[in-house]
């Protein structure tokens, strides 16, 4: 929807009140001058990687930051991993000599198939988008790993899914683009025994944007979600996280949660978190929490004590929070770049 124009993105599946200004991010449109430049290769080649320029197939799925985006996607490929596979495809995604750029990829895990999926953001262009969305069939377990060290002025990372019968959707996501950020996922647990995680680690640049908005739809029943989110912002900088498990009727069994934890470091930081649990269903588990605050006082005592300061204190602390995703990689390749850029950055 445009409003003087400007589009709005990443919404609130219910609205709260308006003066909070957190039902939704607005941003410009744009057109993209270009695709942008992916490069991919496969593991073991089980999975078929191919252009696809049907542009309707990049909103066939609904996604987190929205359909106000669905003219920036005009090029695109698709992922197919058959019935029974396995493979990893790892992914570097650049812009054209600086051109605003914009691309789409399909992804199709077949019944009982494994799939990787390595996305490394390397685009520097005024703006950057890239939706990526999934359809995980019966049985189906996809890992998408998001690492962004985009130097893009502004980056759009949206991501969709739908799950089949007990099909499993894992998204990890480390955030360290120079420029801001918008980011959304939603994923349709469509199939009995299906289940979601999102796990996110972040570092906001002073005087920096991250919109987040991640949406766990729990529709098939005995389906679970894992949101959980981690980061720190320095001086000026400023970050939403909008949260939502949606447990809709019908889902019995089914449980989702969530949980954010917030380092601020510096002045003049804005942080809004918003989690956000809807349900229409008896037989169902919901919680969430959230830890929002500086460094405490009896840390800091315990590093002074050691001959450490407060600010190598917070960088020790800082990397130690982003560095916990390299666990959940499952696999090595990604978590080595993960470790050298978190090495690079702070």
């Amino acid at each position: 929807m445009m409003e003087n124009n400007t589009i709005r993105v990443n919404a609130l599946p219910t609205l709260t009140w308006h003066r909070l200004h957190v039902n939704a991010c607005k941003t410009e449109p744009y057109a993209p001058a270009a695709p942008c430049v992916i490069r991919t290769e496969t593991e073991t080649g089980a999975a078929v990687v191919s252009p696809l320029e049907a542009r309707s197939d990049c909103s066939a799925i609904e996604t987190g930051v929205g359909k106000a985006i669905d003219g920036l996607f005009s090029w695109g490929m698709t992922i197919t991993a058959g019935a029974g596979a396995s493979d990893i495809v790892r992914m570097e995604i650049e812009s054209e000599n600086g051109k605003d750029c914009a691309a789409f990829v399909h992804v199709q895990a077949e019944k009982d198939s494994h799939l990787t999926l390595v996305q490394i953001w390397k685009a520097d262009a005024a703006r950057t988008a890239l939706r990526t969305v999934v359809r995980a069939e019966a049985g189906a377990q996809v890992r998408l790993i998001q690492i962004l060290t985009d130097s893009s002025v502004e980056c759009i990372n949206d991501t969709g899914c739908v799950t089949g019968e007990k099909a499993s959707f894992e998204v990890i996501r480390l955030y360290l683009a120079k420029g801001n950020v918008i980011s959304g996922v939603r994923t349709d647990l469509m199939g009995d025994g299906s289940s979601f995680s999102c796990k996110s680690g972040y570092l906001v640049n002073p005087d920096k944007k991250l919109d987040m908005n991640v949406i766990a739809n729990h529709i098939g029943k005995h389906t679970q979600s894992d949101i959980r989110v981690e980061g720190t912002l320095y001086n000026g900088a400023e970050k939403a996280f909008r949260g939502t498990i949606d447990l809709k009727r019908g889902c019995a069994g089914s449980e989702g949660k969530e949980e954010e934890n917030v380092l601020l470091l510096g002045d003049d930081v804005i942080n809004k978190t918003i989690p956000l649990i809807l349900c229409t269903e008896e037989d169902v588990k919901g919680s969430h929490g959230a830890s929002i605050g500086e460094l405490e006082q009896s840390m800091l005592f315990y590093f002074e004590a050691r001959g450490i300061s407060k600010e190598e204190a917070e960088k020790i602390v800082t990397k130690a929070r982003l560095e916990k995703l390299c666990q959940d990689t499952a696999d090595e390749t990604a978590a080595a770049y993960m470790h050298q850029v978190i090495e690079e950055v702070i």
